[in-house]
């Protein structure tokens, strides 16, 4: 049997595309993205679609995506152009969802968009093109 950080592992070297998200604590990133990332290395993570969540109580200051991209990055991840972010979220999220629908949908488009970016950096001709469609601004959120 697999142990929990090799079904991890695993998973996230076979997965398309991975959705990294945390809420902001001291400006950083939490424990729990902390310890996946160290349970990676470059043979699960390196060309993996890594996009970047992060929630914080306040208006920012957004320190933790720019930390998980550079994290990934490090793997050799090819991390989304953009990254997600949820202001107040305390006031936003509830036990049963996600209360703001504008929210919700911003959400959903995020992961719209990191589904299209999945397997880009294994296809050069893709990578190539959704650099430039980023470049023109159409890949933005």
């Amino acid at each position: 049997t697999s142990t929990g950080p090799d079904r991890l592992r695993r998973q996230i070297g076979e997965a398309d595309a991975v959705l990294s998200g945390t809420p902001n604590c001291h400006d950083s990133y939490s424990g729990t993205p902390k310890s996946t990332l160290d349970c990676c290395s470059l043979d699960e993570s390196s060309g993996t679609t890594v996009g970047v969540l992060e929630a914080a109580a306040g208006a920012g200051p957004w320190s933790a995506r720019v930390h998980l991209r550079t994290v990934s990055r490090t793997l050799r991840a090819w991390t989304r152009p953009k990254a997600g972010k949820v202001t107040d979220s305390q006031s936003l999220i509830a036990d049963d969802g996600i209360l703001y629908g504008q929210l919700r949908q911003r959400l959903r488009r995020l992961g719209r968009k990191l589904a299209g970016y999945a397997n880009l950096a294994r296809y050069p001709g893709l990578t190539e093109t959704a650099a430039a469609a980023t470049a023109r601004g159409e890949a933005c959120d």
